[in-house]
């Protein structure tokens, strides 16, 4: 739940009336109040999105069933954009952005990344709930046969058509990261990672563990903060959150203060919490 779509009276929602900081747990307060601020001379970022999900494989022999796409999974045009007036904006301010877009926003150049201040993927999310939901779906049933609950959410790069399609051997590198693969990545300086993808905040929950999901993933990467949705975004309004967020940061406004600007300026276009409500932000 995020807390700021709670509505206190008509029309009113507490992010109105409050600041609220998302921590995952208590010790995370005290990590806030005594981290030290780094300054880093050349602060990199690298910004993944628009992947090409599906790869034609002209040199196989069957050419009908390689080249064409079954696997309904939707191309998205608008995280190009996103991507690309991300960038812009970075480059203005000095920063030095590196772009993975098409085929090049691939699992395996993800792995590769090391130690970017600012992790940006826009993409799909994939949360595997229930084995009865896969219906006839045999790729999906047996990710959810995998017994770790890291192996059932995961954000999509190029390629991942091309696995839910052919139904493949589950293998490290079939264009989907998931929560488990994730981490593993080497984060350790990341100041923040963005994921601008549906329901990237969702997880399993097992007793005594609380939820497992991305989130947990990338913080055990090392990721000081992240952004994540709770639920299937709006593609504009996302791409309106996601360039004035940056642009409210890069000017100089704290991160916390920068996220809930870009909301506000959302929810005056889009007053419904489904529109600037989809997204948190969990940490320092």
């Amino acid at each position: 739940i995020n807390m700021n779509t709670l509505r206190i009276s008509d029309g009113v929602y507490l992010i109105d009336s409050l600041d609220i900081k998302m921590v995952s747990n208590t010790k995370d307060i005290l990590e806030i109040k005594s981290q030290k601020q780094v300054v880093i001379s050349k602060p990199s970022a690298s910004l993944f999105g628009y992947p090409t999900f599906f790869i034609g494989n002209k040199e196989s022999k069957d050419a009908k069933k390689s080249e064409i796409d079954r696997s309904g999974i939707t191309d998205l045009p608008g995280t190009k954009i996103e991507i690309e007036k991300i960038e812009a904006i970075l480059t203005a301010s000095k920063w030095l952005p590196e772009h993975f877009m098409g085929e090049n926003a691939s699992e395996k150049a993800l792995k590769a990344v090391q130690n970017p201040r600012i992790l940006h993927i826009a993409t799909h999310g994939m949360f595997v709930e229930d084995k009865n939901n896969m219906g006839d779906n045999v790729v999906m049933n047996r990710w959810q046969a995998q017994q770790n609950p890291l192996l059932k959410v995961g954000l999509l790069l190029s390629g991942a058509a091309n696995y839910f399609q052919d139904e493949s051997v589950f293998s490290s590198e079939n264009g989907i990261l998931t929560a488990y693969e994730a981490a593993n990545l080497n984060l350790e300086n990341t100041d923040l990672v963005i994921l601008s993808a549906c329901e990237t905040g969702k997880g399993e929950i097992k007793n005594g563990e609380g939820v497992y999901g991305m989130q947990r993933a990338f913080q055990t990467a090392g990721a000081k903060a992240i952004v994540m949705s709770l639920w299937k975004v709006d593609d504009n309004a996302t791409q309106q959150l996601m360039t004035n967020f940056y642009t409210n940061w890069m000017n100089g406004v704290e991160k916390q203060v920068a996220f809930k600007n870009a909301q506000m300026e959302i929810k005056k276009q889009f007053n419904k919490p489904y529109y600037w409500g989809a997204f948190v932000l969990v940490g320092n």
